[in-house]
């Protein structure tokens, strides 16, 4: 755990006095590394001063190889020497939120960008609004990015208000976003069942820590995420839990 200077939180230039403000960035870092075999993964959450929370996972160690007799390792795979390739793969993780803003009254929102419809009130047709989307139940909660519409979610009190009389939230912003890539309905897809959405939100359950399941090699496991594909339970409920994969 540590604190470093960010940058730039804030600046300014007034150009009637010509005055200069600016505010340094700092953040707290709290981090951990996992060695799993040939791999490192950093894990990093980082605190910031405007009360931004970000993840950062990063990779590190040694890649997984393959002997290669030529130089053609085949198309699952790249050549790093002669005689070595290292084959295509993914690492994903899901990060489970359990979320109380101002209390366990919770509820989710996807807020897409959208134009505003031509018209005497968007004379000029250059006008935008953000259309908000109550996610109400598990079903409609199994959500993908979509950066044609800037997409994001709100995770907001609707019993609490801020100081301009709107419900206290905070924004979920998901950063590089990547799917699975194995077909879903063999082993691989199976077990990483979680990773096929980008956003899942779900009742708090405490035996559905674990995204890919208590025992992932065990194909017949059901995962938390798999088991939410088969419910239609509210989510107009005191306590949420939003999972957010990534790879």
């Amino acid at each position: 755990m540590h604190e470093e200077d960010y940058g730039i939180l804030w600046k300014h230039v007034d150009l009637s006095s010509g005055r200069t403000e600016v505010r340094r960035s700092r953040r707290l870092v709290i981090s951990s590394i996992s060695t799993v075999g040939n791999y490192e993964y950093g894990f990093y959450w980082y605190f910031y001063l405007d009360g931004t929370m970000q993840l950062e996972v990063k990779l590190s160690g040694i890649m997984s190889t393959m002997g290669v007799d030529g130089l053609d390792p085949g198309p699952n795979a790249n050549m790093i020497a002669p005689g070595l390739a290292a084959p295509y793969h993914q690492h994903m993780f899901n990060v489970r939120l359990d979320i109380e803003i101002d209390g366990p009254n919770n509820s989710v929102f996807e807020v897409d960008t959208t134009p505003s419809p031509a018209g005497p009130d968007n004379p000029y047709s250059n006008s935008f609004a953000p259309t908000v989307t109550l996610l109400e139940n598990e079903l409609a909660a199994i959500r993908r990015t979509d950066s044609s519409k800037s997409r994001s979610w709100k995770i907001a009190n609707r019993t609490k208000s801020n100081g301009v009389g709107q419900p206290t939230a905070y924004k979920l912003v998901r950063c590089r976003p990547r799917r699975c890539w194995p077909i879903p309905n063999r082993a691989v897809g199976r077990r990483a069942a979680f990773a096929s959405q980008n956003l899942w939100v779900t009742p708090f359950n405490k035996d559905e820590r674990r995204a890919a399941g208590e025992y992932p090699n065990n194909l017949l496991a059901a995962t938390a995420c798999r088991i939410g594909l088969r419910k239609t339970a509210t989510l107009l409920i005191p306590t949420l839990w939003c999972g957010t994969p990534s790879g």
